[in-house]
Order: structure tokens, then sequence, then C-alpha cells
């Protein structure tokens, strides 16, 4: 469908998904799945792992009226001797989860499926330079994610990463045809979409129409690309597709909704 692909240098940067109760939330995060709480501000809390100034994830307190699906996603460990802090963080914590052969997999409070597994290549394709912080949904100051000197010991560490999540859709088909492409993603598999190098993956969940939901829980994504050169292909192939769209002048941030409702960070690193 088309010939437009995104660059294979490009990443996942940031997952962000509706949350109703930030206090539970925010210690569940930080205290037993051992994320670095880096910032708070208008009810975005900025998570990522130790020692870098990323944001691998968002939980953005909303006033959710009519309950919406949960989300699901995954985060690759670097080693054993990482599973096997996270193992303890639960059991200290005397929080449920199931164990598998690489992982362990749980729900967080407000019923989000998330797992956590070894992947051995993340000590080779993780960065482990910090990153320089760009404003996602709304100006954010590098120096509100400056990370505090606290106590790492117990939390992810920095080649820890967000790498794979589910999106919930309405209409598999459209979504697949979107995602394809409109941003250039490559079949991995019959629901599954990303970049050969493993460091985006998403799988399609769909979902039963209700029409007293009006979202299906996930916020924004933000990709990483490499420079403002991508983000003009991927404007000019926007263009020639007559879809709508933001780009900033310097051409180093684009965002665009798909047919999900969930909007698309495009970021220079």
């Amino acid at each position: 469908m088309g010939n437009f692909q995104l660059t294979a240098n490009a990443s996942l940067k940031t997952i962000a998904f509706k949350i109703s109760d930030n206090h539970e939330m925010v210690n569940f995060y930080k205290n037993i799945v051992g994320f670095v709480l880096k910032s708070e501000e208008n009810g975005l809390s900025y998570f990522g792992t130790a020692k870098l100034k990323n944001q691998q994830l968002v939980l953005e307190e909303t006033e959710i009226k009519v309950k919406h699906p949960n989300v699901h996603f995954s985060v690759g460990l670097p080693s054993e001797e990482e599973l096997k802090k996270a193992v303890k963080r639960f059991t200290d914590h005397d929080y449920p989860f199931e164990k598998k052969e690489k992982g362990i997999v749980f729900t967080d409070p407000e019923e989000n499926k998330v797992e956590l597994f070894i992947r051995e290549n993340l000590l080779v394709t993780a960065e482990v330079e910090p990153e320089s912080v760009v404003p996602i949904k709304k100006a954010v100051d590098e120096d509100d994610l400056e990370v505090l000197p606290i106590d790492y010991s117990n939390k992810l560490t920095e080649t820890c990463k967000v790498i794979q999540f589910c999106v919930n859709t309405w209409n598999k088909e459209e979504s697949k045809i979107f995602y394809e492409k409109i941003l250039g993603l490559e079949a991995l598999g019959e629901n599954q979409f990303g970049l050969s190098n493993g460091n985006l993956v998403l799988f399609l969940c769909e979902q039963e129409v209700n029409g007293s939901v009006t979202d299906l829980g996930w916020s924004f994504i933000s990709i990483n690309v490499k420079s403002s050169e991508e983000i003009e292909k991927l404007k000019k192939h926007l263009e020639k597709e007559e879809k709508v769209f933001f780009v900033d002048n310097k051409h180093t941030i684009l965002s665009i909704f798909d047919t999900n409702g969930i909007e698309w960070w495009f970021t220079v690193k």
C-alpha cells in the first residue's frame, strides 16, 4: 500500500494513556514497577528510567465518566538480574503477578495489562546517553525533568525500554491502512506493525463498538527520528495523502491523529 516507509532508525520514545486515580497509579508505577518519576504537572505524570532524561511513560489523569478499554504494553528488560529485581518489588509489596518463561505479566490498579520480559539485545540497541527533552502535548521545561538525586538501586535501569503496545480499535481494517499507508510502519504480521529494528512494535486489538465510549484509552504516542529531513519526508507524504497534521517551522515536531483518536508525535532527537 504505497511506497512510503518510516525511517528504520526511528524508535519509540513515549507512550501515554489515560487514568482516573493519579495518586494510586503514580505510586504503583514508581514503587512497584520501578519507573523513575521525572515530573508532574497539570494532571500529567512523566516516567523514565534511571540516570536518563527520558520520557518513556506518561499517565494522563482525566475525568473518566464511561470506562474505556484497558491498554496493554510491554517493557523490555536487559537481563535475568533485572527481572529478579522486578519480581522482588512485586513480592515485597504483595502485588499479584503471573510468571512467564522470560518475564512476568500483571494488571495495574486500573486493570491495564503490562508485561516485563527479558530482551537481551536491548544492551546493544538501547541508548544510554541522556536524551534531550522536547515539548510533547504541552511545553515542559528541561529543568523540570532533571533526575532527582535518589537511590536507583531498585529502579528500572537505563537499558529498560517500552517497545511494544496494543492499540485498541473499533475498525481493524481502517487501522491497518492508516499505520501502513499513512504512517509508513512495516507490516510484521496480520495484526502487527512496527519497525524492522524492533524498536517499535504495535498490535491491533479490535473492540466492540459502544456508543457511550468516546475514546480507547491511549492519549498520545511519541516517536523519535534522527533528523529534520525525516520530518520533511513525512510532511510531504502526508500532504500527498491529503491528511490534516501539524508541523513546526523548524521541522523538528510533527503530529497527527490516527483513526483511533491517538495523537502521534514525531520529534527530532
